[in-house]
C-alpha cells in the first residue's frame, strides 16, 4: 500500500532535513504568506523545489538565523565563501 509522505525528512537525532513553509513561518513566528513575501523580495534565504514541492534545508535556516537573518543576497555570499 503506499503511505502518505511525511512533511519532513528526519535523520538519526530526531531533526529534519528539509522543512515546509508553514514549519519555517512557525520558527520565524511570521505567516507563510510573510515567508513567501520575504522570498519575492530577497529578504529570505531560498528553498530547494523537488517537482513543484518547496522546502529549506533545516541546516541552513539555523545558520542563517545565527547569523542574524541577511537578505538573500548577503546570506549567498557567506555562504559561497564557506565552500
Amino acid at each position: 500500500m503506499n503511505e502518505p509522505l511525511s512533511t519532513t525528512l528526519p535523520i538519526p537525532g530526531g531533526k529534519p532535513i528539509l522543512i515546509t513553509a508553514d514549519e519555517l513561518a512557525a520558527k520565524l513566528a511570521l505567516s507563510k504568506r510573510t515567508i513567501y513575501r520575504l522570498l519575492s523580495a530577497g529578504a529570505m534565504i531560498k528553498p530547494i523545489r523537488i517537482r513543484g514541492i518547496v522546502r529549506w534545508r533545516a541546516a541552513e535556516v539555523e545558520e542563517w538565523i545565527a547569523a542574524g537573518c541577511p537578505d538573500c543576497r548577503t546570506w549567498q555570499s557567506t555562504f559561497d565563501r564557506q565552500k
